[in-house]
């Protein structure tokens, strides 16, 4: 009877370890993710912490704002960033008008096809983080007031609020939930960050290449009575 009682025992805790990993799937892909052994999180997931539901209605509802151009969803997000700070204005439209519709189209290509790639890796979005911080970089202008004002971090700031407030235009209204809309707020936040960090990360590294460029600029120039302190001034990202 000892031997039958332990024979069943262990029958059991098998059935009970075999269980395990069927009822962690049903959690969602993101909670399944982190239930693999040996593999590191996705950036999004352990960022954000999406819920299967979530991904679902983030995906239905972008898909439903692109149905009303490619393009629009972006360039609605950018007009309304003007309206948060005029600054943002300033430097997309600087220059004559056709300069600056096609820059603002220019953008939302760019933003689009970023979004894009986000929404259909959400479970890993590791491609995406890489394009969010190289549009980050490239917000450091060469000079100060290249298109009218030098571009301060600030401004992602504005842009992610005007970007949330889109959000809440984006799908069926029966699919704007607050579900659906703690899902865009994460994002949002998310994409805001990369950028943030891909803009800082080149500010600190022209800082760092400035004292040689200036260092050369000086060792170049053959005039005795050159003016050092205007050669040092030159605008540069010191200046944001």
């Amino acid at each position: 009877k000892l031997a039958k009682n332990e024979g069943k025992g262990k029958s059991h805790r098998s059935k009970i370890r075999r269980k395990g990993p069927v009822q962690s799937s049903t959690s969602g892909a993101v909670n399944h993710e982190h239930s693999l052994p040996g593999l590191d999180p996705p950036l999004v997931s352990s960022s954000l912490s999406l819920t299967s539901a979530q991904i679902l209605f983030i995906r239905k509802t972008w898909a439903h704002a692109r149905n009303h151009g490619a393009l629009e969803p972006a360039i609605s997000i950018f007009r309304n960033s003007f309206f948060k700070n005029p600054e943002i204005r300033l430097i997309m439209m600087h220059g004559t008008k056709n300069a600056g519709h096609e820059r603002l189209k220019n953008h939302a290509q760019a933003f689009t096809e970023i979004m894009d790639d986000l929404i259909a890796n959400l479970d890993n979005p590791s491609a995406t983080v890489r394009l969010l911080r190289e549009a980050g970089m490239k917000h450091v202008f060469p000079t100060r007031d290249q298109y009218g004002c030098p571009f301060r971090a600030i401004l992602f700031d504005h842009f992610a609020s005007a970007m949330i407030e889109r959000t809440l235009e984006w799908g069926e209204k029966k699919d704007r939930t607050e579900v659906t809309q703690t899902g865009w707020t994460k994002i949002v936040l998310f994409i805001v960050e990369q950028i943030k960090e891909g803009f800082h990360d080149e500010v600190k590294r022209q800082r760092r290449v400035r004292p040689q460029h200036t260092s050369l600029t000086e060792v170049s120039s053959h005039s005795p009575a050159r003016n050092v302190p205007e050669i040092k001034r030159f605008n540069t990202v010191d200046n944001l």
